[in-house]
């Protein structure tokens, strides 16, 4: 399968794709977008997660510490009915 044939079957418009990332570009979080228009990813502090995700974070011990989500991610932006999952919200497997 050709590049173009899997953005054309799996992949939301570029208006719908670049309308999520320029929402998460005007909340200050750093933003990587991809020739496929699969995934997004952002970069930001804290606080920007915190604010934009509605969530709280706290320290999971587990073996080992990590900041993570302690309550309900809600993502309220554009083309919510777009977004199939959120995942990564936590620094777990930083590089040291």
């Amino acid at each position: 399968m050709s590049q173009s044939e899997f953005i054309k079957l799996f992949s939301v418009n570029s208006n719908e794709y670049y309308s999520i990332a320029n929402y998460f570009i005007q909340n200050g979080f750093n933003v990587v977008t991809y020739s496929d228009r699969v995934s997004i990813s952002i970069t930001g502090s804290y606080y920007q997660f915190s604010e934009s995700f509605n969530t709280k974070f706290g320290l999971i011990s587990a073996g080992s510490s990590y900041i993570a989500p302690v309550s309900q991610v809600h993502y309220s932006g554009p083309y919510i009915n777009d977004i199939s999952n959120i995942v990564g919200l936590n620094n777990e497997f930083r590089a040291k």
